[in-house]
């Protein structure tokens, strides 16, 4: 939702391994199915936008949001741009979307599990904010 060093982070671990990097940027309606009705904060033209002027990335898009069909946004992607690898990170995600991860791999992409600490997050980020307005009055 706000890049931060945890997204920066997974781009330059993604780097060592692409030829060329495409970075997904996921809809605002599955941001607000996960996150809740109060997000994103940004629209997803904005966090595009924000994505694609990053150093090492050289393509961005917005995901497909969820439809009726049963195949994911994810395998859409993929079906579309037929890479060599796709990169996760965070045990959470690797968990929620093994499915996917499963069906990559019978199609021949390498899925990479970078399993770096987590470093920050965009909800942390917005509660920490939340926190500190309180202290001050704001």
């Amino acid at each position: 939702d706000l890049v931060h060093e945890g997204h920066i982070n997974q781009i330059e671990f993604a780097r060592q391994y692409a030829g060329t990097l495409v970075v997904g940027v996921v809809c605002d309606s599955s941001v607000r199915e996960r996150k809740g009705p109060n997000r994103p904060f940004q629209s997803e033209e904005a966090r595009l936008k924000v994505v694609d002027s990053l150093a090492g990335v050289d393509y961005s898009l917005i995901m497909p949001c969820p439809d009726a069909s049963s195949v994911s946004p994810t395998i859409q992607t993929i079906n579309k741009l037929r890479p060599d690898i796709f990169v996760i990170h965070g045990e959470e995600e690797w968990e929620r979307r093994q499915k996917d991860f499963d069906q990559l791999n019978r199609m021949g992409v390498l899925v990479l599990y970078n399993d770096a600490p987590k470093v920050d997050s965009t909800t942390d980020i917005a509660e920490s904010i939340v926190r500190r307005a309180t202290l001050i009055g704001a």
